[in-house]
């Protein structure tokens, strides 16, 4: 779950990035294709930023909302700390807003801050291209580049694919999807953006690769000594 300020943040990003959700997520590391789109919808439709159905769960009051962002702020800022002293909320990500929401910027991260500190493009690549010149354990990159240890593997989704970028899994042309175009102007203007967003993620691959082979031939190279 997204607390109201980095939903605001992606919109401003999406919105930035000319309607790109692949350039988006790829700036932000957050959140689904699906959710970006709900989103812009939403605020597209009532000009305000989407607020997570969570956040204003009827079953918890403004009252224990409070306590429970008090006791995380005095506690040593433990998400599991707090839940398991409270009994509430249930899910890290409801705890998450709440903090956001009451004390904004106090919350405590685990490697970057999706709010303060957007991934760039170029370190996403770099970490993805290590994982895939097997420079190490997965862990031992993160921690390399200060990271979480799932990131190299989300981000090898995003650039790379569900198949690690194997070019025979990639399925049908993307050619095959524009045979025949269809005379509604939205229709045509919601497929320019797909292909766009296509053509960064083979951009993206394509760095990956490139960055992947300089790796490979540094470890390669013979040790000529003094």
């Amino acid at each position: 779950m997204y607390s109201a300020e980095q939903r605001k943040i992606a919109i401003e990003t999406f919105v930035k990035f000319d309607h790109s959700y692949a350039d988006t997520i790829a700036e932000l590391g957050y959140p689904t294709r699906a959710c970006l789109r709900n989103w812009w919808n939403e605020y597209r439709d009532t000009g305000e930023v989407p607020i997570s159905k969570f956040t204003t769960n009827p079953r918890y009051t403004a009252e224990m909302r409070r306590r429970a962002v008090e006791h995380y702020l005095e506690h040593g800022k433990s998400l599991t700390r707090t839940m398991r002293a409270l009994g509430y909320p249930k899910s890290r990500e409801v705890l998450g807003d709440w903090i956001d929401e009451i004390a904004p910027g106090q919350r405590k991260y685990r490697g970057p801050n999706p709010k303060r500190d957007p991934v760039p493009v170029e370190k996403k690549v770099q970490v993805v291209a290590e994982l895939e010149a097997r420079s190490g354990p997965a862990a031992e990159i993160a921690e390399r580049h200060g990271v979480s240890r799932t990131a190299p593997y989300i981000w090898r989704r995003e650039i790379m694919g569900d198949n690690g970028g194997d070019p025979e899994k990639k399925g049908v042309p993307v050619s095959e999807e524009y045979d025949d175009l269809p005379d509604d102007i939205e229709v045509l203007q919601d497929m320019l953006r797909e292909a766009k967003m296509q053509l960064r993620k083979v951009q993206l691959e394509l760095e990956v690769r490139q960055a992947t082979l300089e790796i490979v031939k540094k470890t390669r190279a013979p040790n000529r000594g003094c």
